[in-house]
């Protein structure tokens, strides 16, 4: 059974010539006679009287009609979905915790640019309770975070993209620079600067909170307060005795890059083929 054979019944009873049909399908009488024909054979039923000036239904073929017609609704309705899907996953939309370096989105927006670049990007920043409810809701299409506890969530998927290292820091001319052993309590004494979102794993009696690692190490700079940073935007300061890494028990961890998704709009299309080059890109970095 053919969708043109189906159409072509159905548009000789509704045209009420197999010559009107011809015009509103763009094609040959012979080829709607050859169509219906095909059908009729398929089926084993005569669908049309040919003997009369216009071309009828016989009983059987009024019988079908309503099913034909359905078949030709769903088809239309299959292909609409299609090219839905197809429109959506030329959108995408990426969202991001505040602890990842500038460097992951800088690389992963690159690569996005240069591979697919017919399709749009968008890229939002968030805490990860704000991103756990917008990959929810369809908000957003995927999820990249550097915290490990994201992959006990059962409403979720996610894959891990790799590692990231991050230290505890200050100016070489702070207090704690000095302090052989770094407590809790001296952290706790002295103003912490902490990323959008930190503050849930940090507690400080005096804290200043900034939008950005950018933003966090420039006060560090000045010598106010410490801050935690990824290794690869301090090593070249840490090297030359600018900045300093806490003698901390934890001052420096690695902690894992994770992509995850809602169990309930699963990756597709773009999206995967960019899941799949993540863990590569971000192993440079």
């Amino acid at each position: 059974m053919k969708y043109a054979s189906i159409s072509a019944f159905v548009a000789v009873h509704e045209t009420g010539s197999i010559s009107a049909a011809a015009r509103r399908l763009h094609r040959s009488r012979s080829q709607i006679s050859a169509w219906v024909s095909d059908l009729e054979a398929e089926w084993g039923l005569e669908l049309m009287d040919r003997t009369s000036y216009r071309p009828t239904l016989t009983e059987d073929g009024k019988k079908l009609l309503p099913y034909c017609r359905q078949v030709l609704s769903d088809t239309v309705n299959l292909h609409n979905a299609v090219e839905s899907l197809k429109r959506a996953d030329a959108s995408l939309v990426v969202g991001f915790d505040f602890f990842l370096p500038v460097a992951y989105r800088k690389a992963m927006v690159a690569h996005f640019c240069h591979f697919f670049p017919e399709h749009e990007l968008t890229i939002r920043q968030m805490t990860t309770s704000q991103l756990n409810e917008c990959l929810a809701n369809a908000e957003v299409h995927l999820g990249v975070v550097s915290a490990p506890k994201v992959q006990s969530l059962s409403n979720f998927s996610s894959k891990q993209l790799g590692m990231c290292e991050f230290a505890f820091c200050c100016s070489s001319e702070h207090p704690l620079a000095g302090v052989h052993e770094v407590t809790d309590t001296d952290l706790l004494t002295h103003r912490g600067i902490l990323i959008a979102g930190m503050r849930e794993f940090f507690d400080a009696r005096a804290y200043t909170e900034v939008p950005d690692y950018e933003t966090g190490l420039y006060l560090v700079r000045q010598g106010i307060g410490w801050c935690p940073a990824p290794m690869n935007d301090i090593s070249e300061e840490i090297s030359e005795g600018r900045l300093v890494i806490l003698n901390y028990t934890s001052a420096v961890v690695s902690v894992p890059v994770i992509a995850y998704w809602s169990n309930s709009h699963v990756p597709t299309g773009v999206c995967q083929k960019l899941l799949g080059a993540l863990p590569e890109l971000f192993a440079a970095l």
